[in-house]
């Protein structure tokens, strides 16, 4: 991979998001050189915060529909758990999303023979998720828009599973989930940011990655079905 790694001009947070999306090879050089993420975390925990609110009132809704405006303690106890879960989630997501990616390319990088700090791996993941966020501030307005009755998760993805009639198969239709454009953008972007800190192809990391991921989508997607 023909980079400068040694010309590269310094970026700013705010250079660094709009660049993921024009000219990533430019921000993982920046990120390479100082993995400095903090900044960019906050932002995108915010950012998953902010979206996660319209949520929790339509499922506040959900819950009262399915118990007939009844049981109210046990409404109270769902909601509660519901609002945990989502600010848990928001903020445990492009956490534990960075944390694996930089946990398997350490592990790839042990037998590589260039020595790289988890910190960069880690930070290649946090950048990396901004497609993921993308997609879902894509879909908060349906969200927001969404009466309860016809509130369906399943009608909110930005998966291949969306196109498919209603008669495909179960196991077809389990792998389409996964099929998320917006997260396959996400880890491209890890196995190109690996590349550039191990200094190796992004073919190979991108096999390695894209091997290990829809490995796990065939096994989730075979569980799923039963």
């Amino acid at each position: 991979m023909d980079l400068q790694y040694e010309k590269h001009e310094p970026m700013d947070v705010k250079q660094r998001i709009i660049g993921i999306f024009k000219n990533p090879k430019e921000v993982f050089l920046d990120v390479y050189q100082k993995p400095n993420i903090f900044s960019a975390l906050v932002i995108i925990i915010l950012v998953n915060l902010f979206l996660i609110f319209p949520l929790f009132s339509i499922i506040n809704e959900y819950v009262l529909l399915e118990l007939n405006y009844e049981a109210d303690v046990i409404a109270d106890s769902v909601r509660n758990f519901m609002l945990a879960a989502g600010i848990i989630g928001a903020i445990l997501a492009p956490v534990g999303f960075a944390f694996i990616c930089g946990v398997l390319f350490k592990l790839y990088n042990l037998f590589d023979g260039r020595t790289v700090e988890l910190k960069r791996f880690f930070a290649v993941g946090v950048y990396a998720y901004f497609p993921s966020l993308l997609s879902d501030i894509l879909k908060f307005p349906f969200i927001f828009f969404t009466s309860v009755e016809n509130f369906d998760m399943d009608k909110l993805l930005t998966s291949l599973y969306i196109l498919l009639p209603q008669d495909t198969p179960l196991f077809i239709a389990e792998v389409a989930k996964s099929l998320d454009p917006f997260y396959i953008w996400s880890l491209y972007l890890v196995a190109l940011g690996s590349a550039i800190a191990m200094k190796t192809k992004v073919k190979t990391t991108s096999i390695f990655l894209f091997s290990l991921w829809f490995g796990l989508v065939l096994i989730s997607s075979f569980l799923a079905v039963g």
